[in-house]
């Protein structure tokens, strides 16, 4: 018996397909919020200079534990998919 295992899940296999679209530029200029204000407002909810200069430009690469902090604590939004998008459905 071999040790082979075929995914459950065959979509997940598919990742080039995967669309993600960060609305964080988005939402800084709805609130005037330059480089250094959305710094300011992720260094205070606890997250790093370094997290926040990478989302600020858009990268969609974070986890979702960050991604729950930005919605909640920096934006006061109550749902991540405000923050981000997956599949490319820009619908807030």
């Amino acid at each position: 018996m071999g040790l082979s295992r075929q995914s459950t899940y065959p979509e997940a296999a598919m990742v080039e397909d995967v669309k993600v679209k960060s609305f964080v530029p988005d939402l800084c200029r709805e609130r005037n919020w330059d480089y250094l204000a959305f710094r300011g407002h992720c260094v205070m909810a606890g997250l790093s200079v370094d997290t926040a200069d990478r989302l600020f430009e858009g990268d969609p690469g974070t986890t979702v534990k960050t991604l729950a902090i930005v919605t909640r604590r920096v934006f006061g939004l109550d749902n991540i998919a405000q923050v981000m998008n997956v599949n490319g459905n820009e619908a807030q």
